[in-house]
Formats: structure tokens, sequence, C-alpha cells
């Protein structure tokens, strides 16, 4: 009996040290909130840019020297833009989510769309990988 006692002390006290831990994190952010506003973009933007420029690499060794775009019904690319273009536009679009993040009070749709523009240049090398 004294052994599930000394159990549920143990447990009790990691919750109340947990707690405390929280609290203090808690009472950190609410005193330096501006702060923390401003740390949140810079923690949420750090993986979005080093995707970015992770798939940027990816996309100058596997796509070739003209990428088409619009991939039409018929297996065919309505148009052909130059690899450096359509690598320059895709992180445009993710920079241009970036910032918009940086610059507004809401931060959470900014950086999700963000991460939906990181799906660009996926699409690139996907469609290009079909002969023309």
């Amino acid at each position: 009996m004294s052994e599930k006692n000394s159990g549920r002390k143990g447990a009790e006290t990691g919750k109340k040290k947990s707690g405390e831990g929280w609290r203090k994190v808690g009472r950190f952010l609410k005193r330096h909130w501006r702060v923390s506003l401003e740390l949140r973009k810079v923690i949420l933007g750090a993986p979005v840019v080093l995707a970015m420029l992770y798939l940027a690499e990816e996309c100058r060794q596997r796509l070739p020297e003209m990428v088409g775009i619009n991939f039409l019904a018929s297996g065919e690319f309505e148009r052909f833009v130059e690899r450096e273009t359509a690598i320059q536009d895709t992180m445009a679009i993710t920079i241009f989510c970036l910032a918009c993040m940086v610059l507004s009070r809401k931060t959470i749709y900014p950086w999700l769309i963000s991460i939906f523009s990181l799906l660009l240049p996926v699409l690139l090398i996907v469609t290009n990988m079909f002969p023309v």
C-alpha cells in the first residue's frame, strides 16, 4: 500500500513541477508579449525558408533547361520558360507570403499559404518528368 502512495506522490509532485514550469513560461511571455509575438513569426518562418532553399536547389538539379508550365490534357505544355525563371518565381511567391506574415497581425493564414506555395517547385519537378 505504501508503494502505491509513494508512486502517486511522485506523479503528483511531477505534475506540480511541470505546471509550475509552464506558469513561468506563461508569465515570461505575458511580460514580454511584444517579443513573443515577433518571435513566433521567426519560429514559423525559419523552416519555410529552409524548405524553400532546399526545394530551389532540387529544382536546379532536376529540371531541364527549359521548363514547361501549364500542363495540358493532351500531354503537352502550353509554354516554356527558363529554369532559373521558374525557380525564382516560385521563390518569390513564398517570400511574398512570408513578408505578408511578418507585416500582418495575423500570422497563421499567410504562413499556411506559404506552406502551400512550397508545393509549386514540387509540381514543377513532377510535371516536367513526363516526356514532351
